[in-house]
């Protein structure tokens, strides 16, 4: 944040030269480029099979936690070090550049709500990652009681949240056998999916049994259908239907509730549906069960594909026995990648997932109501306004007109206009800044004198 716009040997003059080493920027540079190499040296390890170059990771769970615990206490102290060093760095920068105690204090008080700003930024981004290993969640780090209150704070308003890859990637099955070049065990996909089955009251009537299965608008289901979701969009219930696959309907109360809301026609719910028969009303359903699946895509018979266990081969777009190895040239798989395939999944049944549930069932309210959920229909968008104070109804009808004209993209159009002028004035700014210390004088005033004089 300090360094834009500087000349490094005039500063070497004024703050010494010690204390310009430590804040240089191409020190900073060096040091992360050798801790890169040696880190990519200790956790991966390289090999030779089969005249394929392999890369398998040397660390285990234990040596990734011992070098969190014994790191990460260490190196979030050392930001703040860091960044105050160079915060008092430029601020003797400021009174050798600026002509008048008032330009001195104006430059001073900037570099210290900026040096405040970022460490309150790099504290309390710091207070999730704690969590990481049991013995950094109890020992923490010099410094972290400071900042606990403020993340505690500032965590209802959702400005600062824990967020992590996988520790253990999900969807990936098991399976017996080697692997593609040399790996030890197959990759296996294995996504996990809750299929909703429904009986409509059509088929209550006549005692059938029946289940029909619901698409919606995003998620997998049906095997035939090609996938819909492109990153990095998420959508918010089918990306969460993903999570609640990997646990138990009892952990997920807000599926139920979304059952249950189904259950009651409840038009908000309904909406979420691709089902076009129900959006319309021509369909009610009387009951809904779910079961889970795990889900793969049918692939090319290429050498990989048949080695993997299970999987379901395409030729010519159509599915085929997995019988014998057959080769597939390079021109042959591009063809056969072009081509448009009957079936883009296949599943296999794991378990049920709930059981059959109908509307106004008593367990249900009272596991929803005992959970903090609501057992009725919420308030339908269109009239959500009428709910509201005179404080807010202007602008919830402003809202309500925008999403009724279709002319959501013009905010969002707004704030992307607001957003670049916002960084064109910064970067003009900072070069314009950067360009006068460079080419001026000693005291780097030299330049932009000149250039408004020629203006």
């Amino acid at each position: 944040c300090f360094e834009r716009g500087r000349d490094t040997s005039d500063s070497e003059q004024v703050s010494g030269p010690t204390l310009a080493l430590l804040t240089s920027t191409r020190l900073q540079y060096i040091a992360c480029l050798g801790f890169l190499l040696w880190a990519a040296a200790d956790i991966c390890q390289f090999e030779s099979v089969g005249g394929r170059w392999n890369v398998k990771l040397a660390w285990n769970k234990a040596d990734t936690d011992e070098y969190i615990n014994n790191t990460l206490p260490f190196a979030i102290p050392a930001v703040f070090l860091f960044t105050g060093l160079s915060c008092i760095r430029h601020i003797f920068d400021a009174f050798s550049r600026a002509d008048g105690e008032r330009k001195r204090a104006l430059g001073s008080v900037s570099y210290i709500m900026q040096l405040t700003a970022c460490c309150l930024c790099v504290g309390i981004l710091s207070i999730p990652m704690t969590d990481l290993t049991p013995k950094l969640a109890a020992s923490k780090y010099f410094g972290s009681q400071l900042f606990q209150p403020i993340w505690l704070h500032a965590r209802q308003y959702h400005l600062s949240s824990g967020y992590g890859l996988f520790r253990r990637m999900t969807g990936v099955g098991r399976a017996s056998g080697a692997g593609w070049a040399g790996l030890g065990e197959p990759s296996v996909v294995a996504r996990p999916e809750i299929i909703i089955l429904a009986q409509f009251e059509e088929d209550t009537a006549s005692n059938s049994t029946t289940w029909t299965e619901l698409n919606f608008r995003w998620k997998p289901g049906n095997i035939n259908q090609r996938p819909l979701q492109v990153a990095p969009h998420q959508p918010r219930l089918d990306w969460r239907m993903w999570f609640a696959a990997l646990g138990k309907y009892n952990h997920n109360p807000w599926l139920i509730s979304l059952i249950d809301r189904l259950l009651q026609n409840c038009p908000d719910a309904i909406n979420l549906l691709n089902e076009e028969d129900i959006v319309a009303g021509r369909k009610r359903i009387a009951r809904i069960r779910s079961q889970l699946f795990v889900y793969d895509f049918t692939r090319i018979p290429s050498a990989w594909s048949q080695s993997i266990p299970g999987t379901v081969l395409l030729k010519d777009g159509k599915v085929q026995e997995k019988t014998e190895l057959v080769e597939v040239g390079r021109l042959q798989w591009w063809k056969q990648m072009m081509r448009y395939p009957d079936q883009f999944w296949t599943r296999s049944f794991v378990r049920e997932y709930s059981p059959a549930l109908e509307a106004n069932n008593t367990s249900v309210r009272q596991f929803l109501l005992s959970a903090g959920y609501s057992t009725s229909c919420t308030v339908r968008y269109n009239e959500r306004c009428g709910f509201l104070s005179y404080d807010g109804l202007s602008l919830c009808k402003l809202t309500m007109a925008l999403r009724k004209s279709g002319a959501v993209w013009l905010p969002v159009a707004l704030l992307v206009a607001a957003w670049m002028w916002l960084l064109r004035s910064l970067f003009n700014g900072h070069r314009r800044e950067g360009h006068g210390a460079y080419c001026g004088d000693k005291n780097g005033r030299g330049f932009i004198r000149n250039e408004k004089k020629q203006q």
